[in-house]
């Protein structure tokens, strides 16, 4: 009888190479080189026409049964209970939008404006996180520093607010985790000062000078690449905890693995974090474009390959295997970040008074949010996503950035053709051949069989 065998995951099938098939579980953490008869088997359990169990599918189904994918317990999605109340316990500063670089593809056009946050905006943010970290019993406080400008240029709101993050976060037991994303240039007695008190720092750097150069040069129009490297390594010199930002631009992606090996041969990052061009502000103006999906795929490729051998993280915010979430970030929930002017938004990339992210600001001496709009926040899962349902990112990038989902040319049902979901997709199913490699000899096999997999023109949902 067929009603004894009930599919009870979500499987999808990942073309691999002509016959072969990843059949990927994503909830389930289910993992399968299949063949096209156990896709279609898979596929008429799920359809309810399922012909029975004979000699040519036993093995199959024996597989399927002793991985949970039939008869087990039903798949849970992931899903985030509302919070009773807004109770963070980190914050992000974006300090100012006044910066000293004017990179070509700014997606905040820093610069172009000037406006700074208050210090008591600052230090009440601190202290409001502290206060409910205290509260809630948490271990930590979290204060980071990020936004459209560079935060180094607003040194007392940046040094009051952390030194005030670290001094209340003592007095009442906690402890205080403070993070910097910068641009790298600025003199080396800021560099002195910041390592004492920083945890971790992200600095945004292109490459070599004929790139960083070129897409990131000084509000005067020099080159900021030796600045940069110098900070880099006094960062080093220190023993600081740092990682690299890069965005790769059509001028240097075909050379990206040179740029990472020019990076990990001079300097010690703990990790690399890459990303195309997103087309947006200062970009947008100047008519620049992202890397071509497949240059992009393939460079990243040859990237990871030199970071591997160093043993460094290389990594693209859309590729995430290893995360199993309903949403991309933490934008559901209403996650703490202050503007200069003293806004709140639940996004580093749209913070401007119209934007949809926007849900507070700070106003008579205290912060003040508007629950419609943080409850308007909680739906930005992919479950909201029907053009992702039939993809087997689904549960890892979760529908990708929402603030880039707002602000893409395409319609909805066109984001699946689209470059970043092109880049997704590649990149995942490499983690996944990743990880069937490790436990299996049999990939290497048929890898050696069939070759390199091809692009992933279609996604067969099985």
């Amino acid at each position: 009888m067929t009603d004894r065998y009930v599919l009870t995951t979500e499987f999808f099938a990942v073309p691999y190479c002509e016959d072969t098939f990843l059949l990927y579980s994503p909830l389930k953490q289910i993992l399968i080189l299949a063949n096209t008869e156990m896709v279609d088997m898979v596929a008429a359990l799920r359809d309810g026409t399922f012909a029975g169990v004979d000699g040519a599918n036993m093995d199959a189904m024996q597989l399927l049964l002793e991985s949970g994918a039939i008869n087990g317990t039903p798949d849970e999605p992931p899903r985030r209970p509302p919070a009773a109340e807004w109770k963070p316990t980190e914050v992000t500063l974006f300090l100012t939008n006044a910066c000293n670089l004017r990179c070509s593809y700014c997606y905040a056009s820093g610069g172009d404006s000037s406006g700074t946050m208050e210090v008591a905006t600052a230090l009440a943010a601190v202290d409001l996180v502290v206060r409910n970290a205290s509260e809630l019993h948490a271990p930590e406080v979290r204060v980071s520093y990020h936004g459209g400008g560079e935060p180094t240029l607003t040194w007392e709101a940046l040094t009051a607010s952390a030194l005030r993050a670290e001094e209340s976060a003592a007095r009442h037991g906690l402890r205080a985790s403070i993070n910097l994303a910068t641009n790298g240039v600025m003199p080396a007695r800021k560099v002195d000062w910041l390592v004492r008190h920083v945890h971790e720092f992200s600095v945004s750097w292109d490459g070599p000078a004929w790139v960083q150069d070129l897409h990131r040069p000084t509000a005067a129009g020099r080159g900021s690449a030796e600045t940069v490297e110098a900070t880099m390594r006094h960062l080093d010199s220190h023993g600081a905890r740092w990682g690299v930002r890069l965005t790769v631009t059509e001028t240097g992606v075909d050379r990206l693995e040179e740029i990472v090996e020019y990076l990990l041969r001079r300097f010690s990052p703990s990790t690399v974090h890459i990303e195309p061009l997103f087309a947006h502000g200062r970009a947008r103006e100047r008519g620049l474009r992202a890397p071509h999906a497949r240059a992009f795929v393939e460079n990243f490729r040859k990237a990871q390959r030199v970071a591997d051998r160093r043993g460094i993280d290389l990594y693209y915010s859309g590729a995430r295997s290893e995360l199993v979430t309903d949403t991309f970030c933490a934008v559901p929930e209403g996650t703490f970040n202050v503007t200069p002017e003293g806004l709140l938004t639940s996004c580093f990339e749209a913070c401007r008074p119209g934007d949809p992210f926007v849900y507070g600001a700070f106003e008579g001496g205290e912060f003040r949010i508007s629950r419609p709009k943080l409850d308007a926040l909680a739906a930005h899962t992919v479950e909201a996503r029907p053009e992702c349902a039939r993809c087997f990112c689904k549960r890892h990038c979760a529908g990708d950035c929402a603030a880039k989902n707002l602000t893409s040319d395409l319609h909805p049902d066109e984001r699946l053709k689209a470059a970043r979901c092109a880049i997704n997709q590649e990149l995942t199913r490499d983690q996944l051949v990743r990880r069937l490699r490790e436990k299996s000899r049999m990939m290497a096999q048929v890898e050696a069989m069939l070759g390199a997999p091809p692009a992933l023109e279609e996604m067969r949902h099985a």
